[in-house]
């Protein structure tokens, strides 16, 4: 919430899309190992702590969750 207040109104909804694309990218890779909520929730913890917003956001552009779709 700190790093979300520090952006300007585009860096934000640019944050907001990262932490739901690399969350769902997580939940689906989640799903598919069995873990639970609790284990996806640390390992979402641990791989963002100490990450500015802009290396999230770069993280979030390796992502590739919509080809799941296609």
């Amino acid at each position: 919430m700190k790093i979300l207040t520090s952006l300007s109104g585009d860096e934000q909804a640019q944050f907001k899309s990262a932490m739901q694309r690399i969350g769902l990218a997580k939940g689906i890779e989640a799903i598919g190992a069995g873990k639970t909520q609790a284990e996806l929730i640390a390992e979402l913890n641990a791989m963002l702590d100490g990450k500015t917003a802009a290396e999230i956001i770069a993280m979030s552009n390796k992502v590739e969750v919509l080809a799941l779709f296609e």
